[in-house]
């Protein structure tokens, strides 16, 4: 009978061992996908930042196109004026060159 017992605490000796190990296992299986899912996480910050970066950039250049486009649309209707009174001045002086003409 107490060798019975012995045999029986052995047995649940080893079964405690076996759940322990397991359950160590399973915890650091555990762990390790925690620790996947943290450089994950940390790769898709750093992914975000870069992200945000280039947009602040992106932001940047586009309100340099815009201040740039509204002073080229300036000096094109500065040019369009000049031209016009060019043209102007070019059928005045026409005008003059044929009254010149005539008084000859």
């Amino acid at each position: 009978k107490k060798r019975r017992n012995k045999m029986e605490n052995k047995e649940d000796e080893l079964g405690e061992a076996n759940s322990d190990a397991t359950e160590t296992y399973e915890d650091s299986d555990l762990h390790s996908r925690i620790q996947m899912q943290q450089k994950l996480i940390k790769g898709m910050k750093k992914e975000l930042e870069n992200d945000q970066l280039r947009a602040r950039k992106i932001q940047t250049f586009s309100s340099v196109l815009e201040t740039t486009k509204l002073s080229l649309d300036q000096e094109l209707l500065e040019l369009q004026k000049l031209q016009d009174e060019s043209h102007h001045l070019t059928s005045l002086l026409t005008g003059k060159e044929k009254e010149l003409r005539q008084l000859k």
